[in-house]
This record gives C-alpha cells, structure tokens and sequence, in this order.
C-alpha cells in the first residue's frame, strides 16, 4: 500500500514509551506499532514539560508522537507520593481540562484523522472525547483500567466523575476491553449507551523460546511474580505453602518488590522454602519462569487481564490463579482456579497439579505454549481493523447522505 494511501489514527493515551508505569503503556505501544502496518499512527500523550514548552514532536518506530505539557499540578509520568488533597485537586482540573482540549484539537486539525482511538484518559481529561465529537470524528475507546469508574481513593468524587464518564462515554462509538469483565464492569454501570462493544485480549510479546523444559516427578517448584501489596494476594499463597509438607513443594521463588516486603519476610520466617528475589529486569522475567514447574496468581482484586499468565504459558509454565476479574478467561482450565483470600483452596489446587503424572504434566505444558500463541500482534491487528473500517465505511456513507 503506498504511503499517502493509507487512512490516519490517532492514538490518545495518558503516557507512551519511555514513560512506562503499567502494562498500560506496554500495550499502548504494542497497539501502535502494530497498527502502523496499515495506517498512518499518531500518538497523543502527556509529557513532563510544562505549557511553556510547547508540544513536543518526535517518531519512534515508524510512529508520530506528540508530547502536550501536563497543564496541572503534577505530571502522573513520575510516581511521588500526594496527599489525598492534591490528588482530588488534581482529578478535578482533569475531569474537564480546557488547555488540553485546545491543544488535541489543534493536532487533531494538522492530522484530520479518520479514528480517534483513546485508551487511558488520565492527564488529558475527559474532554478528549468531546473533541472527536465537535471535530465529526469515530472514536474507539479501550478499557485498561477502572480509572473512568474509581479514579482516586474517594467514593464521593468517584461517584461524582463516574457520573461525568458516563454523559461524556455517549460520543464514543466502539467500546472495547481486555477482557469481558472489564467490558461488563462498565457497560452495567450505564456507560458507553451508544457505542458498539467488542472484547479485544491484549497482546503479550516474548522473545523467549523455551525447548524441552525439564518436567520431573520430583516436588514441585512454585513461583509468584508481581508487585508485594495487599491486592495481589501473597499472604494467602505463604500461608498455603508453610502447610504443604516439604515432599510435596520444594521452593516458593518470589519475585518482586512492594510496600509489604518486611511484613511477608517476616510471616515466612522459619520455612527456607520461601525465598525473597526481588525485582529482576523484564528480560529475564520468562527464564525464571522457565525453573519452575508452577506459577501461581494469588490476586484479591479484579485484575482486568493478567498478563502474567499468557507470558508462563509461552515457556510452558502452568499457572493456578484466583477466580476473580478477567483471569477466568484466560486460564486455560478453570480446574486451574481457587477460591481468592483462601488458603485450602490454593493447597488442593497445588495438590491437584502434584497428582498429575509426568506425562500428564508434559502435555499441559505444551498445551500452555500452544494456546499462549493466540496472543499475538497478528489478531489484534485483523479485530482492530475490522472495526476501524465499518467506522470510516459508515462515516463516509453519513456524509454522502
């Protein structure tokens, strides 16, 4: 396809890479890259520059950045510690931020593109969708998060923008989420009333390649990787393991770092299982992986996906996890599922998994590799343009009318 043929989308997000806080700007940018394929990608993204410096611009991997200044109290690219007070000051600057709808709409004019696709809205506020709707322009929206139902710790102010979401969500006119729980956690809540809706799994890139991973009837080797906080849930699984006999688990590996790291060191003090890694750079996440024969999801909240799932299937690792959010449909087996916050429940699962034979143990493993490949840029490019282009269809159709 030649070049000036190819149809314009604009990508919005809070951040975009190098800036990275979350799986969010990950994804962002796998979609980016992904989609330039076929179509001209812009990014839109809050920089850490304040108004007097202007937009930057600049391309990355055959995608146009634009950089726009924070334009209120503090810049969400950098984690600091807020009091609750400027946090709230904060999300209501960002609730409407006037300065920003005047600089997208400016880009937007220099692109005139044919989408307008928006993921995390935090820093550019809501009025990004209000743009797309006075400039005539499809937008298709992705659910990461549950930043447009909850954004700050306050259930006053959350209820009050949940409310300011919902009249805005009406110029949006595909909806997609990560999973289906995410999906349904906002469309229950009255958002997104007039917007076709598709669940869209992220992608989860790996340049690891895993050949005759060891699978031995000997204990079993079991591993967490995550953040050490109270949402994910670890207690419950060091709980679970100091009451598994030794012949049965051999290692509990744990990866990571987090607020709770002396309060977890401590409950595991006595059992030599349990050994503390900390936080090990991205590339050697999956090869750590690899060792062992299990990983396990111990989550309390409502993870909308779970990307570290599909990155164990892809060496061939199985994963036991809690039964919550949008992990369920990405197991590969809900008999893999416990009960979250319950310790009986994640010893039988781990006790399931140990009754299996090596033989069966092999075929799971390779089960894992074969399903985790579904996961890739090759599907999400099909589904996104699938719905790009009955959107450009139907626009150009409404203008011939």
């Amino acid at each position: 396809m030649i070049m000036g043929m190819k149809k314009n989308v604009v990508i919005i997000h809070s951040l975009y890479y190098p800036t990275i806080v979350g799986g969010a700007e990950i994804s962002t940018k796998i979609l980016a890259e992904t989609l330039s394929a076929k179509y001209n990608i812009s990014v839109i993204a809050v920089g850490g520059h304040k108004s007097t410096d202007g937009i930057y611009v600049e391309e990355l991997n055959n995608v146009k950045i634009y950089r726009i200044p924070y334009n209120n109290l503090y810049w969400i690219g950098v984690k600091k510690n807020k009091s609750l007070i400027s946090k709230l000051i904060w999300h209501i600057i960002d609730i409407y931020n006037p300065v920003q709808y005047k600089l997208i709409k400016k880009i937007l004019g220099e692109i005139k593109p044919d989408i307008i696709h928006t993921q995390n809205l935090p820093g550019l506020s809501l009025s990004v969708w209000k743009v797309g709707k006075d400039l005539n322009i499809p937008i298709v929206h992705t659910l990461r998060d549950y930043s447009l139902l909850s954004p700050v710790e306050s259930k006053i102010f959350s209820r009050f923008y949940k409310m300011i979401s919902i009249s805005f969500s009406r110029y949006v006119s595909v909806v997609t989420g990560i999973s289906n729980f995410i999906l349904e956690q906002h469309l229950s809540k009255g958002m997104f009333v007039n917007s076709r809706n598709f669940v869209i799994p992220n992608v989860v890139e790996s340049d690891v390649i895993i050949s005759n991973k060891k699978i031995e009837d000997t204990p079993v080797r079991v591993a967490f990787f995550g953040q050490l906080a109270s949402n994910k849930g670890l207690e419950y699984l060091i709980n679970a393991i100091r009451e598994i006999d030794t012949r049965i688990v051999s290692t509990l590996e744990i990866y990571g770092d987090g607020p709770l790291k002396e309060d977890l060191m401590k409950l595991s003090i006595g059992d030599t299982r349990i050994k503390f890694n900390g936080k090990i750079p991205k590339e050697q996440i999956q090869l750590a992986m690899s060792d062992v024969d299990l990983v396990i999801v111990p989550s309390t909240w409502e993870e909308p996906f779970g990307r570290v799932i599909i990155e164990a299937y892809q060496v061939g690792t199985p994963v036991l996890a809690s039964n919550v959010g949008g992990i369920p449909e990405i197991i590969i087996n809900n008999s893999h599922l416990f009960e979250p916050q319950n310790i009986d429940s994640i010893k039988e699962s781990i006790l399931s998994y140990n009754r299996l034979s090596v033989y069966e143990k092999r075929q799971l493993s390779e089960q894992c590799i074969k399903y985790s490949q579904s996961f890739n840029t090759e599907n999400l490019l099909i589904k996104h343009e699938t719905i790009y282009e009955r959107l450009i269809k139907s626009r150009r159709k409404e203008k011939n009318d």
